[in-house]
């Protein structure tokens, strides 16, 4: 009996979701003038311009957008530039008190209901946002995107970035950061390939996978609600003074991580990988989920509390040594074993 209802009410809501659906359609249909081809653009062809640039004239870069691709990158032979799309009645550009900065407008008519049918908008050049900066630019960068990517690649002296994206993938390569840099996702994938951050690298993602390679900092904060991280690789060393990960649902891979003070990784569902992880403090924290790998160094150098209440334990409790283990796991086994600088 009460499968049947459950059935019923699931049928029920099925349907008043397609209604909902068709009803949508139905209004964006005739606010395109009834052409099919607007509901993936904005429904006319866009001209971009591109305004020349003076690295002297700022020091600080702003970019606040919602449904444009950026892309900031490292000018070549044309100079330092800004290229956007002409006749786009809702972005503003200016230069002051130091500051370039470029603003997609809230208050603009056409980023307001009638125009959602953006987000499904096919991407094509001419929504893309470019800014050529000197490879040198030692300024502060800050971006923030609704709905579209975020490109960073080829710029060695910043001073910091800072990103914020809402609904799209985020990529990031080839990068000198002197001091921090920050990024916070709600939907989308972050990536971060041979760079240096010579500060803190702080990742906060809600919704897709976080994948770091080649990259070094000095600390590491990183988190994910939804999604695997990926950090390191196994045929390169990754050094840093501390570094804390927590993933809720989903995987983490660690590979030839050394973070000499500090080390934790925690997980609530979803495998903890490490390879060639090293560590004084060194402390692994798992709900559901296995935890394996190979931790660098002589068992004997650490001691070790390690304890799962449903799994098996492949390590043994030491009182003594110079480093520090910690492994807890809930449900899932701890299968971890050391690996010497001899070993292969």
């Amino acid at each position: 009996m009460k499968k049947n209802r459950v059935l019923k009410w699931t049928a029920a809501a099925g349907g008043i979701l397609m209604l909902i659906g068709l009803l949508l359609s139905a209004i964006s249909f005739p606010l395109a003038n009834f052409d099919l081809s607007r509901l993936f653009s904005d429904g006319k062809k866009h001209e971009l311009q591109t305004v020349p640039l003076s690295g002297k004239d700022f020091s600080q870069v702003e970019l606040d957008i919602s449904f444009y691709d950026i892309r900031v990158e490292a000018c070549g032979k044309e100079g330092p530039q800004l290229t956007f799309p002409k006749d786009s009645d809702s972005l503003e550009y200016a230069i002051e008190d130091g500051r370039l900065s470029l603003r997609e407008s809230r208050n603009n008519p056409r980023n307001g209901f009638s125009q959602w049918y953006r987000l499904i908008k096919i991407p094509l050049e001419e929504n893309r946002i470019t800014l050529s900066l000197p490879e040198d630019f030692s300024g502060e960068v800050s971006m923030g995107n609704s709905f579209g990517s975020i490109e960073v690649k080829g710029l060695q002296s910043l001073s910091s970035l800072d990103i914020r994206g809402s609904n799209g993938s985020v990529s990031l390569s080839e990068l000198q950061v002197q001091r921090d840099l920050s990024f916070e996702g709600d939907f989308g994938s972050f990536q971060l390939l041979s760079s240096r951050i010579g500060g803190k690298l702080e990742v906060e993602n809600d919704n897709g996978s976080v994948t770091i390679k080649e990259t070094s900092f000095s600390e590491g904060d990183i988190s994910l609600s939804f999604g695997s991280l990926t950090l390191g690789e196994r045929g390169e060393e990754t050094g840093c003074k501390s570094l804390s990960t927590s993933v809720k649902h989903g995987s983490t891979t660690l590979s030839r991580i050394t973070a000499a003070e500090e080390l934790s990784v925690r997980s609530e569902f979803g495998s903890i990988q490490l390879f060639r992880v090293f560590s004084e403090k060194l402390d692994l924290e798992n709900q559901n989920g296995q935890i394996s790998g190979t931790i660098q160094g002589r068992e004997e150098d650490f001691r070790i509390e390690a304890d799962t209440e449903f799994g098996n334990c492949s390590l043994s409790p030491r009182s003594q040594g110079r480093y520090s283990l910690k492994a807890r796991n809930e449900f899932g086994d701890i299968r971890l074993s050391f690996l010497e600088d001899s070993d292969s």
